[in-house]
């Protein structure tokens, strides 16, 4: 039965030329698959043309762009799309074949590609010490195995990305120092392999087609890698973690596995921090066109606005939030002066923020045991008894004024809900390094703690709003169930690069768990710029050339996003007017989403976004850390968990962007940018 069949690259690609582009390759490709679904040759009008390499051809949508196939038997493969010559350079460097070891199909890179990885012999070969016939095993195509055994260190991740995605994955854990085992071989049709799943997906009818050339089925919706897939399919008897750096897919991940969950009949809660990301999951969400019972399934929702509802439902006295800093602090000047301690209402702020709050703690022996890792003040028992006698004063003054804080509305929900029926039976939590241990608890008393009961999706890299909690200390434990994601499917080399710069090597968990921060990106890009401007204003007009640049090349106003440290509503009219394209604040209304406008955030609003350009501006170092908020921090271990946080959000800023990236300042830079201004990121 003749079949057509679509590949990654070819989707990936068609996603990225203009939407006129678009309609002649979706049209070309429509053409084909219904000449040949009646038994005939493709129309004249196609151009059916036969390369050099074997079973490859190509069909011309019109006299500039050429789209590349793979034809044998009753298959027909689409691989690729672009302009004549570049259309034709990737068909030539590159062989679809069937791995000897695995029974995969695979798009192989041809030994051409890689001489230039090959030629610096004299330095380390960290895949030289594995024998052909493991690498092999490992699914490496056939004629690249000795490549990777002579690659050096230096090259070794530019031979990665030439490499099969799972095979990339494969080698970057032994980088890594990971025992990797490899893949059982498997017989049968080689487009349905495990390893191809995330490669291909054969179109089961016309109507099928017309949705995935229409951009109905996004990339992320149809290709899952295969350590993505084994999350979303695998059943877990305990709470499971998900980890990754920026754009390795952990969304992706968490929707899946929450149709899959609801599909199966399972009550499924998709929550995470912020209202923002809410609306994206929602988003994402559609698109995989979920059966109407399993989308009521879902409850998609924020873990502060969730206990809030439950509040109610309980019968809880109605109470509102209290959560700011300077209104927190006032409470403990007062709650200070009543129980006649000495201590300033800063350091009693930032102790129960640093450590009462975000471990969790409810009892006095909880606090009199606690690790108080990171404060640079130390307390011995006596000095813990007057800071708990403040910090119950301040607790009960809160509750008699009818206040919160939404980690107190957290426990008080948590400990409302002891002794009922689960209200879900599976709680998916996206960006979850950012909740706190009495978010986590709220999470483990809204299920019955069956199979598959938690998910955590995460990223220490990230860790905006929440200094790190032992996860030990609230009983979860990942042994065996923590998975780590590798492949950067969002971000170019060139960005992920330089995002990479800005934190360190390796970061370590308040469990003492190690995180090497090992990815890969899956394509380049233009280097992101890094650039010092003599004042804000000529910051703009710069700005104003450069998205001018992005919106003539072809991007639409959706796809540029400008980040911002300061009032985003003035920012958002300063970019109206030397655009004269209209800008959208995100996180007010539904205006983020209009396609017509660029969008404008606050860094902190960045969070879970991504854009083709991203530009961010006034990072000097008044800015970035805030000197006002390091100003505000009399302990030491405090200032040093607030500069990591704020270097984590350089981190997420940056890595919002897929294709450009611009980073400007004035006056003195940020600390964060000096590493990268000294590293030659097209700086000026």
């Amino acid at each position: 039965m003749t079949r057509l069949v679509l590949a990654q690259p070819f989707v990936r690609r068609l996603g990225q030329l203009p939407n006129q582009d678009q309609k002649l390759v979706r049209d070309a490709v429509m053409q084909l698959y219904l000449d040949v679904q009646m038994g005939e040759r493709p129309r004249h009008g196609l151009r059916w043309h036969g390369l050099d390499s074997p079973n490859l051809y190509s069909i011309s949508p019109n006299m500039d762009y050429r789209v590349i196939l793979y034809h044998q038997g009753e298959d027909y493969v689409v691989l690729y799309a672009d302009h004549h010559d570049r259309a034709y350079d990737w068909a030539r460097r590159r062989r679809l074949e069937v791995h000897p070891h695995t029974g995969a199909m695979q798009v192989a890179v041809t030994e051409e590609r890689t001489e230039v990885i090959t030629q610096v012999v004299t330095e380390e070969r960290p895949f030289g010490s594995y024998d052909a016939a493991y690498l092999l095993q490992l699914g490496v195509p056939e004629r690249l195995v000795q490549t990777v055994r002579h690659a050096s260190e230096r090259n070794a991740h530019e031979l990665l990305e030439l490499l099969p995605e799972e095979v990339a994955e494969r080698l970057l854990g032994l980088l890594a120092g990971d025992l990797v085992t490899p893949p059982a071989p498997a017989a049968g049709d080689p487009f349905l392999h495990p390893d191809a799943r995330s490669l291909f997906v054969v179109a089961e009818d016309e109507s099928a087609l017309e949705r995935a050339l229409s951009g109905s089925w996004q990339e992320w919706t149809v290709f899952l890698h295969p350590s993505q897939r084994s999350v979303v399919e695998r059943s877990f008897r305990g709470a499971t973690r998900l980890t990754g750096g920026a754009g390795t897919g952990k969304t992706v991940v968490a929707l899946h596995r929450a149709a899959r969950l609801a599909e199966a009949g399972g009550r499924v809660l998709l929550t995470t921090y912020s209202r923002t990301l809410v609306i994206r999951l929602e988003e994402l969400l559609g698109a995989l066109a979920l059966s109407p019972g399993a989308r009521q399934n879902i409850t998609v929702v924020t873990v502060h606005a969730l206990a809030r509802q439950l509040e109610a439902e309980l019968g809880l006295p109605p109470r509102q939030p209290e959560d700011s800093p300077a209104a927190l602090r006032a409470r403990f000047e007062l709650a200070a002066r009543r129980t006649g301690s000495g201590l300033s209402p800063e350091f009693l702020l930032a102790e129960w923020r640093g450590v009462i709050e975000a471990q969790g703690l409810r009892t006095w022996e909880e606090y009199r045991d606690a690790r108080r890792t990171g404060r640079g003040t130390p307390l011995g028992v006596r000095g813990r008894q007057e800071v708990w006698q403040v910090a119950q004063e301040m607790r009960a003054a809160l509750a008699a004024d009818g206040k919160f804080t939404w980690r107190t509305l957290c426990d008080a929900v948590t400990a409302g809900l002891a002794g009922r029926a689960p209200l879900f039976d599976h709680v998916i939590a996206d960006e979850a390094q950012d909740l706190g241990p009495s978010e986590v608890r709220f999470l483990l008393a809204l299920t019955g703690g069956a199979a598959d009961h938690l998910l955590l999706a995460m990223d220490e890299g990230q860790r905006i709003y929440q200094r790190a909690f032992s996860m030990r200390a609230l009983g979860l434990n990942f042994q065996g169930r923590s998975t780590r994601l590798k492949l950067n499917y969002r971000t170019s080399r060139q960005i992920r690069e330089l995002a990479d710069r800005v934190l360190p090597g390796t970061l370590r968990d308040a469990d003492e768990a190690v995180e090497r921060r090992l990815t890969l990106s899956r394509f380049q890009g233009p280097p992101p710029t890094v650039l010092h401007l003599p004042n804000p204003e000529a910051e703009f007009a710069h700005l104003g050339r450069w998205l001018e640049e992005r919106l003539a090349g072809g991007l639409s106003p959706a796809e540029i996003a400008v980040f911002t440290r300061h009032d985003p509503v003035t920012t958002a009219a300063r970019v109206q007017a030397i655009t004269g394209h209209a800008a959208a604040v995100v996180g007010q209304g539904d205006e983020a989403t209009d396609p017509r406008k660029i969008s404008v955030s606050t860094m902190h609003r960045a969070k879970g976004l991504e854009f083709r350009a991203v530009a961010v501006v006034g990072l000097n170092d008044e800015a970035l850390p805030s000197a006002q908020r390091l100003a505000e921090l009399t302990d030491p271990g405090d200032q040093e968990d607030f500069i990591a946080q704020e270097r984590h959000l350089l981190y997420v800023a940056a890595t919002r962007a897929r294709d450009w990236l611009l980073l400007t300042y004035s006056g003195e830079a940020s600390r964060f940018l000096r590493a990268l201004l000294t590293a030659g990121h097209d700086a000026a």
